[in-house]
Parts: C-alpha cells; structure tokens; sequence
C-alpha cells in the first residue's frame, strides 16, 4: 500500500514539475522594476484606454414613495498594462498569472452624483 502512495506521489510531483509555470519567476522578473505609481504604458504619450463596467450583483431595496433604489455593484475594469508581459518560453511555457490588485496600477474613478 505505502509503494503505491509513493508512486502516485512521485508521478503527480513529477507531473507538477513538467506541466506547471513557476509563478515565482514570472512574478520576480516582472516586478523586478515595476511601480505602480506609473501609469502602464512604455511610452508617456500613448493613449491608455480602460474599459469599466458596472453590473448589478443585487438589488438590495427599492423605494417608490421616494424614488430610491439601492444597489449592490460589480465593477469591472480592464486594460492592458504593458510592463507586465513576458515571453512564455522563457517561464515554462506559463502563459497568465493572477496577483492582488494592490500590487499593480489601477486607474482612479470616482463617481458624481450617485
């Protein structure tokens, strides 16, 4: 019993070893000298273009009398960061890699009159 566990356990980090990207190198590579402070385009004078969205998750009330609904909001928000790319061949073949967003630039949005 314990030579099949052990076997099961060598080919499964074995497969681990040939299948996964190590995200530890794609991560120190990239934000070897990344700020976020700055906004993601190589040169200063292109135009960033974000896309947002708001979708409605829930509605929480709706007040008639008043004329007052309450929401509960997803946003979504996507752009293209072009100091966080990287040659897969060079990182295993690792193709996508999901981070906090606090590590990265974030465009400020802020919203009048709601």
């Amino acid at each position: 019993m314990f030579y099949h566990l052990w076997s099961f356990f060598v080919f499964f980090v074995a497969i681990s070893i040939v299948c996964g990207c190590n995200e530890h190198k794609v991560i120190d590579a990239i934000f070897r000298n990344y700020n976020k402070a700055v906004r993601p385009v190589l040169q200063q004078n292109t135009t960033l273009h974000v896309q947002y969205e708001l979708k409605i998750y829930n509605i929480i009330s709706v007040d008639e009398p008043d004329e007052f609904v309450t929401f509960l909001l997803w946003t979504v928000r996507r752009w293209k960061d072009q100091y966080l790319t990287w040659n897969p061949n060079d990182f295993d073949g690792c193709t996508t890699l999901k981070v906090t967003s606090d590590l990265i630039w974030s465009p400020d949005i802020y919203f009048l009159n709601t």
